[in-house]
């Protein structure tokens, strides 16, 4: 099952969409991102890891994407990453403690519980 990216996902600013579903293309976005670029990846999710929903979405656990950001994005980047995933507040939270400072502007956010994925972005609560 692949994640869809509803009207409300859309239509928020974002400079830098990511699916789950697609891990071979993470690598190119984390590379581009810089300044204050907005991200957001839509996955399925738990607290410790998100993805496809096959295999209990573990495409990206907190320390693989951690030290994926680390390695591939700049550690100037000081946007905002919105994860909308199912517990992306949980998430956020684990990743902004395995990023350890890396990104000291960096802002993280999600859904606190589970989401349909429609939920307005802006309603997501700061890890």
């Amino acid at each position: 099952e692949t994640p869809e990216r509803p009207r409300t996902a859309k239509a928020f600013k974002a400079d830098y969409r990511y699916s789950g579903c697609r891990v071979a293309a993470l690598p190119q976005t984390l590379g581009r991102l810089g300044g204050d670029d907005i991200l957001i990846i839509t996955a399925h999710g738990s607290s410790h890891s998100i993805g496809e929903s096959d295999d209990s979405f573990i495409d990206l656990t907190v320390d693989k994407l951690a030290g994926l950001l680390k390695q591939l994005a700049p550690s100037t980047w000081s946007g905002n990453l919105y994860l909308d995933v199912c517990n992306g507040l949980a998430f956020a939270r684990n990743l902004k403690a395995a990023l350890n400072g890396h990104f000291p502007n960096l802002k993280l956010f999600g859904c606190d519980g589970d989401t349909d994925m429609s939920v307005d972005m802006s309603k997501h609560k700061q890890a």
